[in-house]
């Protein structure tokens, strides 16, 4: 689930944060927090659920551990959702994010790059949206 982010994650770990949630020895999630190509602004780049956790408060819990470093990180945050993805929004929407703009993906992801559209979706830290 996580091969391509940890990977990645050795190449960013003075600049970025991995954090893996865990069930005994099963990889039950991860996120994966850093500085966005934009300065001042944090970017959540991805919370992943295992399929037999989803539902379960993985996510959730991913994404309150990541706040606060999101908040070191910059006064802003963005992360990107694909259009199509209708339940990440939901999740993302009932976290405190807004959808803000769209545009081609071009982002990698696990190694693949989409020709989905991506819709940016944005939050200010410590403020409303």
């Amino acid at each position: 689930m996580g091969e391509w982010w940890a990977e990645r994650w050795k190449w960013e770990r003075d600049t970025h944060r991995l954090t893996v949630a865990t069930d005994g020895a099963t990889l039950a999630g991860f996120s994966y927090v850093g500085p966005s190509e934009e300065d001042g602004v944090a970017e959540l780049y991805a919370i992943h659920a295992d399929p037999a956790y989803v539902g379960a408060g993985v996510g959730r819990a991913l994404m309150l551990d990541a706040l606060p470093a999101l908040a070191r990180l910059g006064d802003r945050a963005v992360l990107w959702v694909l259009t199509a993805n209708t339940r990440a929004r939901r999740f993302y929407e009932r976290g405190g994010w807004a959808a803000r703009t769209a545009r081609p993906a071009t982002r990698r992801s696990a190694g693949n790059r989409s020709p989905s559209c991506g819709t940016a979706v944005r939050w200010r830290v410590g403020g409303s949206a």
